[in-house]
C-alpha cells in the first residue's frame, strides 16, 4: 500500500517516486517517457531511504541525480542509475526539522522551501563520488507555510498557506499576487501557472 507519490518532468522524461506506509520498503523510482502519445515505463529503480527519512519532495537534476526532501528536515542526493543507496544525506539543512516541500534547480542552484517558511538556495559542488551541499541565502517569509517555489518570468513566486488561505508571493518585488480562501493546507490541491 502507498503512502505517497512524488511526480518530476525532466526534458521530457518523467519520473514518479512511490512511497509505501513501511518506512523499511524501499522508494521505488520509476522513470517514463511519452512516445507516439503512450506512456512508456522506461526503468525502475529500487531505492534505499536514510533511516528516519520520510519523502516530502523531489527534483532530479541532469536526468542522472535524485535529490528527496524529507518530512523532518533532511535533503537526500542518489546517483539513481548507479546504485540504490544515497551517497548523501544532509539533516537539517535549513537549520531545523521542517518539512522540505519543494526542491528546484535553476542552472547549478537547488533552491528549496520549507513547511516553517523558510526558503534557501544552496550550491551543490561533486568531489568524487560525494556532494557537498553549501547554502549561500537563506530567508524566512512571515505570511505562512510555503509549499514550493517557482521562477515565471524572472521572478522568483513563493506559494503556500496562511491560516485558511492560499498565497501567491512575489519574493523578486515584495508583494502579494493573490490569496484565495480554501479552508487552508489539509486539503486537496494543485497549483498551475
Amino acid at each position: 500500500k502507498l503512502t505517497d507519490i512524488h511526480t518530476w518532468e525532466s526534458n521530457g522524461t518523467y519520473y514518479l517516486l512511490a512511497q509505501s506506509q513501511n518506512p523499511q520498503d524501499s522508494l521505488i523510482l520509476s522513470e517514463f517517457c511519452i512516445n507516439d502519445q503512450t506512456l512508456e515505463l522506461i526503468q525502475q529503480y529500487n531505492l534505499t531511504p536514510p533511516a528516519t527519512f520520510l519523502p516530502t519532495s523531489v527534483t532530479v537534476y541532469n536526468n542522472t541525480s535524485l535529490f528527496v526532501g524529507s518530512r523532518h528536515g533532511g535533503i537526500a542526493v542518489y546517483n539513481f542509475r548507479d546504485s540504490s543507496e544515497a551517497i548523501n544525506c544532509w539533516r537539517h539543512v535549513a537549520g531545523s526539522a521542517d518539512s522540505i516541500t519543494s526542491l528546484l534547480f535553476t542552472e547549478d542552484s537547488l533552491h528549496f522551501t520549507t513547511r516553517g517558511g523558510q526558503f534557501a538556495v544552496a550550491t551543490i559542488s561533486k568531489s568524487d563520488e560525494n556532494y557537498k551541499l553549501n547554502i549561500i541565502s537563506s530567508n524566512k517569509l512571515q505570511k505562512g507555510s510555503i509549499e514550493g517555489s517557482i521562477y515565471s518570468n524572472h521572478q522568483k513566486l513563493l506559494y503556500g498557506f496562511r491560516n485558511d488561505l492560499f498565497f501567491i508571493w512575489n519574493e523578486t518585488n515584495q508583494y502579494e499576487i493573490a490569496n484565495e480562501k480554501c479552508g487552508g493546507p489539509h486539503r486537496a490541491w494543485q497549483l498551475s501557472l
